[in-house]
């Protein structure tokens, strides 16, 4: 049974379509990477299963429940979302702001237990030692951690990441798509993430959804749809795709 399923979705900004008849069907523990050239919808198609923005046409469903018909905390409590870009504010120790992915569970002030799940995921991914560092002050990794770490305080069943490993050096990226295979195969999360890189994708995704001008191009698993084909349709490069090593490169 899928955990999420998107159904004939359209969404625009203005008068311009960014998603165009989109369906997918996602299942509890997955892990699939949504993959295209920038402006192909990656970022709106996560940002719409998380009902941060609301299609124009068609559905959204999260455990067969209407995202449209679901209030904000109810969301917040089944998706965990890790966004590219956060706007921070020097004087915010690690533990404030990781508390602050609990809100969905907090009445007026933090529990001992609110406290306790916070530290309960920082020690997760690592980064329990930085508990009261200010977050300005944290490299791009220790920082994409934390936000992984905010995002499970809530204890979702379903994690959505936009290019989680951009900008983070190899040792990174290598530490956060090994976090989210551990997050898969230890809890059962569903993990949806965005990605650049398809050799990343190839080597730590299930499921693969290729999109192309707002439209799927290419969907289903990662030995079936990472083609050269279907690759150089999306992105207009020709690349060789090495089976054996699970890596894809360019052809110059």
């Amino acid at each position: 049974m899928a955990v999420v399923r998107v159904l004939g979705v359209e969404v625009r900004y203005g008068s311009f379509k960014v998603l165009d008849d989109v369906s997918l069907d996602v299942g509890e523990g997955e892990v699939v990477a949504v993959l295209g050239p920038n402006g192909s919808g990656k970022t709106t198609l996560l940002k719409t299963i998380d009902g941060i923005l609301r299609p124009v046409k068609g559905s959204v469903y999260i455990d067969s429940k209407s995202v449209s018909r679901l209030s904000r905390v109810d969301i917040a409590k089944l998706v965990g979302f890790v966004p590219q870009h956060v706007n921070l504010v020097r004087g915010v120790r690690v533990v404030d702001f990781v508390l602050t992915g609990r809100k969905p569970y907090i009445d007026f002030i933090p529990t001992s237990k609110d406290l306790e799940v916070v530290l309960r995921y920082l020690r997760y991914v690592d980064a329990e030692y930085l508990v009261d560092r200010d977050v300005t002050e944290l490299s791009s990794g220790e920082f994409q951690r934390v936000l992984i770490a905010r995002a499970l305080a809530a204890e979702p069943r379903i994690l959505l990441l936009d290019e989680p490993t951009s900008n983070l050096d190899i040792r990174y990226q290598v530490a956060i798509l090994n976090l989210i295979k551990k997050l898969s195969r230890e809890r059962g999360v569903t993990i949806i993430t965005s990605l650049h890189d398809l050799t990343q994708a190839y080597r730590y995704a299930e499921k693969v959804i290729f999109l192309s001008r707002g439209r799927i191009y290419a969907m289903g698993g990662v030995d079936d749809v990472m083609r050269e084909d279907v690759i150089e349709a999306v992105y207009g490069v020709k690349t060789k795709v090495l089976r054996d090593l699970r890596a894809v490169i360019p052809i110059t």
